[in-house]
């Protein structure tokens, strides 16, 4: 018997087993990606003097990033039908270590070039080059990390069974501020004893070491637990066309019910990103803190981001409707992005400390309850659609956000007053969220 055939018979359904490996699997993968993803706003306080670059202009690199994430997310469908599930988790880490290589790549050539005098004999020429590398390593990250929630989404729902299925979907979010929290703690330390590009180089390749081990481990989804959760794909012979792709945003839109929760992802995101790119640059650079202390503070708020993205989802079921449990995320996020555009120098750490972690257990830890409420808005032959069109704004809000904030720091030249922008529109909306329904059609 081939190992093919005695894995489809010995398919009975998802187990709690198969969830639990699943489950284990996806969160390293997500964890390890999340840290690729986080890489830019821990560097960028030493990284950007090698570009002749303010390190406030990593709002640009942000926003490359998160066109890579838009398109690789509308496209996460095809990919999963063409490659499955495994392959398609393996092309996301792929593509996550090619942009960190690629960032490292133009990292080491930046310094050869201001070690040998080339920039100030060629400055437009190099400088050029050297900025299209970091974007196309920004855009390549963005391409894998877009596709892990869906290839996550995938692979656990049809791994688990559906008594445990929002519970693990719970503990599988917790990667993100997990590995947010493991690169705020570990690559600021790295950065005292190696140069910012090797640090780049090794989660790459960290990456690509736990990428190639997936071959080897014991992921039954695709061919173990099909039966019991089939996929929905296209008609064969059916070419998608330019209005399927933009169909989902578009029901959002034309949906009020919907519509409102996508200004809801679209400023929680700008509030989230906007702490993620530049709460280190801005405690380290402005509040004159060090570089490793800064990376602690914000591990501090990764350590609420996990508490939360656990928690919010059991409260939200028992004591408080999904609804009002987003709109209390936003109110608390924005009062403390307010609060940290406040910090100054005499503030004590264990204040800064607190508010960072309250920063991240709310304005880092509304997508668990806010993709339940989506669910509640949707047709159940739907969720999934409806999901992804929600996702574009959030994008939309993940992008313009930090680039905005950039602009901002330009222009005024604190960080302090990006922080306090962007914490009042999600203050607003959460407001408006846990004001009583007017009963918005669906």
């Amino acid at each position: 018997m081939s190992i093919s055939s005695r894995h489809t018979a010995r398919a009975v359904g998802p187990t709690t087993a198969t969830a639990v490996r699943a489950t284990a699997i996806t969160m390293g993968l997500h964890a390890l990606c999340t840290v690729a993803m986080v890489v830019p706003g821990l560097l960028a306080p030493v990284a950007a003097a090698d570009f002749g670059a303010d390190p406030s202009r990593l709002g640009v690199v942000v926003a490359i990033f998160y066109c890579g994430i838009f398109l690789s997310s509308m496209a996460s469908g095809m990919v999963l039908e063409r490659m499955g599930d495994l392959r398609a988790a393996q092309l996301s880490g792929w593509f996550c270590m090619l942009g960190l290589a690629l960032t490292a790549l133009a990292g080491w050539a930046a310094a050869w070039a201001s070690g040998q005098g080339a920039m100030a004999s060629r400055p437009a020429l190099l400088a050029g080059g050297l900025i299209a590398l970091l974007f196309l390593g920004s855009f390549s990250q963005g391409l894998g990390y877009g596709m892990l929630n869906p290839v996550g989404s995938q692979i656990l729902f049809r791994a688990t069974p559906p008594q445990i299925r929002s519970f693990v979907f719970s503990i599988k979010q917790s990667a993100v501020p997990g590995g947010q929290m493991l690169a705020g703690l570990i690559i600021p330390s790295l950065l005292l004893f190696f140069a910012w590009q090797s640090v780049v180089l090794s989660v790459a390749i960290m990456i690509l070491a736990y990428t190639i081990g997936m071959a080897w481990m014991r992921l039954e989804t695709t061919a173990a637990v099909s039966a019991s959760a089939p996929a929905s794909v296209p008609p064969k012979g059916r070419r998608g066309t330019l209005a399927d792709f933009f169909a989902p945003a578009k029901i959002v839109w034309t949906t009020p019910a919907l519509r409102e929760l996508g200004w809801v992802g679209m400023t929680y995101s700008a509030n989230q990103l906007c702490m993620l790119s530049f709460l280190v640059s801005f405690l380290h650079l402005e509040i004159g803190v060090s570089l490793v202390l800064a990376g602690s503070l914000f591990a501090a708020a990764q350590v609420g981001g996990v508490l939360g993205r656990v928690t919010w989802g059991y409260v939200a079921d028992r004591w408080v409707s999904p609804r009002t449990q987003v709109g209390a995320l936003g109110v608390i996020g924005g009062l403390c992005g307010l609060l940290s555009a406040m910090f100054t120098p005499d503030w004590p750490v264990v204040i800064v400390a607190v508010v960072s972690l309250v920063y991240g257990a709310t304005a880092a830890s509304w997508n668990g309850v806010f993709f339940a409420e989506v669910a509640r808005h949707c047709p159940s032959d739907e969720v999934g659609r409806l999901t992804g069109g929600l996702q574009i704004y959030m994008s939309v809000g993940g992008g313009l956000g930090p680039l905005l904030f950039s602009l901002l720091v330009g222009i005024i030249g604190t960080y302090a007053v990006g922080f306090a922008v962007f914490a009042l529109p999600a203050l607003y909306v959460g407001l408006r969220l846990m004001l009583p329904s007017r009963g918005a059609a669906t």
